[in-house]
């Protein structure tokens, strides 16, 4: 669903989402935290909130991959005609991907608990 959204974005074909998503105050931003957000929840679940070491830090894999992808995705959009980079769409992302990576392994946790009793 998101590489068709990011498809359709590319190609100019969005205005009457943007302009609906454009009357709900942030919006966009709104829009960019949710959906990245909640691609990041699967992206862990999936993986089982495994969890990458850097240095002394301790990183969900998941969190990671989503992070990277939408990175690139977002620096994309300085090249295409019908996008425009926004460091606040980046920001909004970003906390999607941490709230909702965290949401993943606390329903993880707590699903473990549950049937381990």
């Amino acid at each position: 669903m998101i590489l068709l959204i990011i498809a359709l974005a590319d190609q100019g074909h969005l205005h009457y989402l943007k302009q609906i998503v454009f009357l709900i105050p942030y919006g966009d931003k709104w829009g960019h935290f949710f959906l990245i957000g909640l691609l990041a929840f699967f992206v862990n679940l999936w993986l089982n909130c495994e969890k990458l070491k850097v240095f002394k830090w301790f990183f969900l894999k998941g969190s990671v991959i989503i992070l990277i992808i939408i990175t690139l995705e977002e620096f994309s959009q300085i090249f295409i005609e019908n996008r425009s980079y926004d460091v606040w769409d980046l920001i909004s992302d970003y906390l999607g991907i941490l709230v909702f990576g965290q949401l993943a392994c606390y329903l993880t946790r707590t699903k473990a608990i549950v049937t381990s009793e």
